[in-house]
């Protein structure tokens, strides 16, 4: 048995770091972007600022953090276009406030 075993064992023994290692590598590429995804999107929810996902080159879910990218700048220009209006209204109300002032 070992006679025609043997080598066929000596070889899955001699290719199972290999495994190990491109099993570790493989899954880093699935769930590294995933939980790059999930912080962003807890930051987001929590009303920080979040920086645009960059994923390592080989990673999966490229496509999806591409669209996480458009929700980011998405958010970043209504809250830039909320500050200019909360700004315009503060203006507004102090021109008025001068205006009355100036009138009585």
């Amino acid at each position: 048995m070992w006679a025609a075993q043997g080598p066929i064992v000596l070889v899955a023994f001699a290719l199972f770091p290999l495994f190990v290692r491109d099993t570790i590598s493989y899954s880093h590429r699935f769930v590294g972007p995933i939980t790059r995804v999930r912080g962003a999107l807890r930051e987001l929810g929590q009303g920080k600022s979040v920086e645009p996902l960059k994923l390592r080159p080989n990673d999966h879910w490229a496509e999806m953090a591409d669209e996480i990218n458009q929700v980011i700048a998405e958010m970043s220009r209504l809250k830039s276009q909320a500050e200019d209006a909360r700004r315009q209204v503060a203006t507004d109300s102090i021109s008025r406030q001068e205006s009355t002032v100036v009138s009585v």
